[in-house]
């Protein structure tokens, strides 16, 4: 049971910032560029092409092959991709919005970025060192597909109605 609860949080965290990330994508790609890793505008684009896809890619994998050594590999890589960046903006003292989970109107506590990604990456290694896979069925991995879908698109919704409103809490510790 706690594997399913495991594999349907890490599809759902995927999976909002993929779509997050899809809403406003011109944003996405800016955001890429105020890291100052890469400078080539094409590759920017394609890198930021290359997040959403995988991260998208990443969500789907949690909720179809559950227990696939893979799955974990991808999950972790793009984190600590991520995580990299994070870290190469505060040895550069830049200040970034880092566009995590979409746009905010506060720029991003690096510190506070490279903490919960790490956490992310801790969190999926003990999922997969000591949690079985789950095996469900094609409707059961469809239900939850649908549920995970839901959940980002709500999020988001709520999101960019608090955004309208002034902000939330979520959006400050970015």
């Amino acid at each position: 049971m706690i594997s399913i609860l495991m594999h349907i949080f890490f599809a759902a965290l995927f999976m909002l910032s993929s779509i997050s990330k899809i809403v406003d994508f011109q944003d996405f790609h800016l955001a890429i560029k105020q890291f100052g890793i890469i400078i080539n505008k094409k590759v920017i684009i394609l890198c930021a092409y290359l997040f959403v896809i995988s991260e998208l890619f990443i969500s789907l994998l949690f909720i179809f092959f559950t227990g696939h050594w893979l799955t974990y590999v991808s999950a972790i890589s793009i984190m600590l991709t991520f995580t990299i960046a994070l870290l190469r903006v505060i040895l550069d003292k830049k200040k970034i919005s880092c566009y995590c989970f979409g746009k905010s109107k506060k720029q991003t506590n690096v510190h506070v970025a490279v903490v919960r990604n790490t956490s992310i990456i801790a969190l999926l290694l003990v999922t997969l060192l000591f949690t079985s896979p789950a095996e469900l069925n094609v409707f059961e991995n469809l239900n939850i597909m649908i549920a995970v879908i839901l959940f980002s698109v709500i999020t988001l919704i709520s999101k960019e109605f608090l955004f309208d409103q002034g902000g939330s809490s979520f959006e400050s510790s970015q």
